[in-house]
This record gives C-alpha cells, sequence and structure tokens, in this order.
C-alpha cells in the first residue's frame, strides 16, 4: 500500500507542476522547486520503503511473521546513514554518467569522432551498469550490517565480489519480466484501466524486486560467511 500510494501520488505531483510537459527540459522557473521538493521526498520515501520491506522480510524469515511497527521504528533508527549511502552511491553514477555525456558531445562534433564518441559512450554505460550492481546491497549493510555510509558501498562491492554476473543475470531477469508485465499493463483498450494496471504493475514491482535483492543477500553471505538465521536475528533484533 506505501508503494501504491507513493507511485499513484508522484505521478499526479509529476504532472501537475510540469502541466503534463514533456520532460525534462521544458520546466519553468517557478517549477524547479517544486520538482526539487518531489525528487527528495521521492528519494527520501523509497530508501524509507526498501528499509521497512527489507526489515519485515527479515522478521518473517526469523520468527515466521512480522511488526511493521518494528520494522517502521528499524529502519527510522538508521534512515540518515541509509539515505546518505544511497545518495553517495548516486552521485558517483551521476558524476560517471555526466563525463560520459560531455564526452560523447564534446567529441560528436570533431571530424571523425563520431565512432570514437559512441565508443566512448557505451564504455561509460557500461560502467554505470556495473557499479550499479556493485552498490546493489548498499540499504542491506547500513540496515542488517550498521555500516557507515561510505563502507556500505566498500561492503555491498565485497558481497558482490565474485558473483557479478550472477547478481547481473538475476536482476537483469527481474527487470526483464516486470517490463514485460507493464508494457501489457500500458497497452490496455481503455485509458482508466491502462494507468490503473501501471499503478498495480509499479506497486508489485517495488516488493518483488525487494525481495529477490533481500534474498540474493542472504544467499552470499551463506555462500561466504556461513550466515546463519540466529546471526540475522542478532543483528536486526528480531529474535523472539
Amino acid at each position: 500500500m506505501p508503494v501504491l500510494a507513493y507511485t499513484v501520488t508522484a505521478d499526479v505531483l509529476l504532472r501537475t507542476v510540469t502541466g503534463d510537459i514533456d520532460f525534462p527540459m521544458t520546466y519553468r522557473l517557478h517549477e524547479i522547486p517544486a520538482v526539487l521538493a518531489f525528487l527528495v521526498i521521492g528519494f527520501v520515501l523509497y530508501v524509507f520503503t526498501q528499509g521497512a520491506l527489507i526489515h519485515l522480510i527479515c522478521q518473517w524469515h526469523v520468527r515466521g511473521f512480522a511488526d511493521p511497527t518494528k520494522a517502521i521504528a528499524f529502519v527510522l533508527s538508521r534512515l540518515w546513514p541509509m539515505l546518505a549511502a544511497r545518495f553517495l552511491a548516486g552521485f558517483q553514477l551521476l558524476v560517471v554518467g555526466g563525463i560520459g555525456i560531455g564526452l560523447y558531445y564534446v567529441l560528436g562534433p570533431l571530424a571523425g569522432a563520431n565512432g570514437l564518441a559512441a565508443f566512448v559512450l557505451i564504455i561509460v554505460m557500461g560502467a554505470l551498469i556495473y557499479l550499479a550492481v556493485r552498490w546493489i546491497f548498499i540499504e542491506h549493510a547500513v540496515l542488517i550490517e550498521g555500516c557507515t555510509p561510505q563502507a556500505a558501498l566498500d561492503r555491498s562491492e565485497l558481497r558482490v565480489k565474485g558473483y557479478w554476473w550472477r547478481v547481473f543475470g538475476i536482476l537483469f531477469v527481474i527487470g526483464l519480466i516486470v517490463f514485460i508485465v507493464g508494457a501489457g499493463a500500458v497497452e490496455m483498450p481503455r485509458p482508466i484501466l491502462s494507468g490503473l494496471g501501471r499503478y498495480i504493475v509499479h506497486a508489485l514491482a517495488f516488493p518483488v524486486y525487494t525481495i529477490s535483492v533481500t534474498l540474493l543477500y542472504f544467499d552470499l553471505r551463506v555462500r561466504k560467511e556461513n550466515y546463519r538465521v540466529k546471526d540475522l536475528a542478532k543483528d536486526l533484533n528480531v529474535g523472539g
């Protein structure tokens, strides 16, 4: 329900702020603060909701049931490090992407450099995917292991090391399934059904993604550290 509410609110707010104008080049000056506020709120809600889902999954795994109030309280206690870690990763990805786009537009106009510009862009896109996969467990590192923001990036890299292609493959399959289902929802005959289908797909896709990534995180820790349920219960204080 929180995911569905966020999806609906985000879509309505974005359309209200922009006047249904094509994203992202046509915002008027007075619209920018509202758009920035929307982005900040969406970012916080995303990290908070993901953290709450992770904790609920952990509770269910340990005790066979989940207490939402306990999950919310625990996530709030570690929300700022989670936000800082995700922001740190996002900023670094933005820098890499910005460098790639800059090189593309610098090299593009040069005579005979179109192929080189395209090659640079492909390399940068590959680097972005590589880093995004390596940092997939940032929230888990903060929430479960109590890492600081920078340590969370390092810990996530450590978890993925040696299993990058496996992690990428699983994420790719999940994304492909969600894309196919979402495309089917958008192509429904009536606009109201298409919109409703899109919201339902978004609401279901986020938990499916978080559950899959969390189970993958546990799988890698078991493989590398012989991680057990009692260790998880101790880390999150969900024994009982």
